[in-house]
């Protein structure tokens, strides 16, 4: 399994990430701990469960993927 960001989207995308699947494992989102927003896209640092994962989300508009960083 790829890894990938499963989002929710409102008004636009991405709006919230949701879960995050790293390695072949499933994280879900419990906390969006910052937003940011470059020309290039939008980023979030997020803490998901289990075992209070923190990682680093950007997602790059032009090119629509995900980056996913652990910390």
């Amino acid at each position: 399994m790829n890894d990938h960001v499963e989002c929710y989207a409102g008004a636009a995308y991405p709006e919230h990430p949701r879960a995050v699947t790293w390695q072949g494992q499933r994280f879900s989102v419990e906390r969006i701990l910052q937003r940011s927003r470059t020309p290039e896209g939008l980023g979030f640092l997020v803490q998901c469960s289990p075992d209070q994962a923190v990682f680093e989300l950007f997602y790059f508009a032009m090119e629509d993927r995900w980056q996913i960083q652990p910390c």
